[in-house]
């Protein structure tokens, strides 16, 4: 198991993160390494705009100051699905005339949308919104938009808008399911195994020392020899031409698997009380693993 630290998330990096965006595709879909901006922007369009793969764009957010009348109006007509999903902190003292919004690139890409079409006066609004860092970062989603530029954009590094993407790899499917379950303030993008083909897999076996069993070795060996029979089965099903969606249903959840996983600060401190400290009981020893190792490294920043 291996655990990386990609990129921290400030609220401050405005350079092109569509290739970033392009490489966690690739450990999710198997796609080519090619990360260039040409590439990416390809990507982009054919496989998130056209294909609907909005979740790789969940792993960058942005926060925007909005005129708090501007914003209270539109909420009214705002559709449910749009409204829930936008992190709205009211100011207070001299500067309740405004609002900071922090939200996802899919969201905020799906709100400029939303208020280009929306037909109010109302709409007239998008004029006062800072876009020029979005398209920046995420020139083929937000290059279309023309809005003047002002001086709404937020800098500010609250604890909730701080994050830190990881790729963790060589980790069983177990330790996923588990981490998954972890859903506020996080974004996950997983190896997929219906789209890859996991001929050859590796198994994450637990540790002896974490078996209660007195004849730890026979128990091990016995468990090498299941997915010894598993991997022959599974071969042989994907050459008779059944696809890997189908095959995988013989699967272990040990199986080795990557992914992304990206936290704000004040989840990871929440991880770090269950899944380290053990605040709810004894926790597992790979995401325990898993967790330190995400720690380590925001600590070594």
């Amino acid at each position: 198991m291996k655990v990386k630290l990609v990129k921290v998330h400030d609220n401050t990096d405005v350079t092109n993160q569509e290739p970033l965006v392009k490489k966690i595709a690739g450990i999710c879909y198997g796609f080519d390494k090619d990360s260039s901006p040409e590439a990416a922007s390809l990507f982009i369009t054919k496989h998130i705009i056209e294909g609907g793969h909005w979740s790789l764009l969940r792993h960058h957010s942005w926060t925007i100051k909005l005129g708090r009348f501007w914003l209270e109006q539109n909420l009214l007509f705002m559709p449910d699905e749009l409204r829930r999903f936008l992190n709205i902190h009211w100011e207070d003292g001299p500067l309740r005339d405004v609002c900071e919004v922090n939200t996802t690139i899919h969201t905020w890409y799906k709100f400029y949308n939303w208020v280009n079409q929306y037909g109010s006066d109302g709409a007239k609004g998008v004029n006062d919104l800072e876009i020029t860092p979005l398209k920046m970062m995420f020139p083929t989603l937000f290059g279309p938009w023309d809005c003047k530029e002002s001086s709404v954009r937020s800098i500010r590094r609250a604890p909730q808008y701080t994050g830190y993407t990881f790729k963790v790899t060589g980790a069983s499917r177990g330790y996923t399911h588990e981490q998954v379950r972890h859903s506020f303030d996080t974004n996950y993008t997983q190896r997929s195994t219906r789209y890859v083909n996991e001929d050859g897999f590796n198994v994450v076996y637990p540790p002896l020392e974490y078996m209660c069993l007195e004849d730890k070795e026979n128990c091990h060996d016995i468990m090498f020899k299941v997915i010894q029979g598993i991997k022959r089965a599974y071969q042989e099903a994907v050459e008779l031409g059944v696809k890997p969606q189908d095959a995988r249903q013989i699967l272990p959840i040990g199986i080795h698997s990557d992914i992304y996983v990206t936290v704000s600060a004040r989840e990871l401190e929440h991880l770090k009380a269950l899944r380290v400290d053990g605040a709810t009981g004894k926790p597992h020893w790979e995401i325990k693993s898993v967790v330190s190792e995400m720690l380590k490294l925001v600590e070594e920043l």
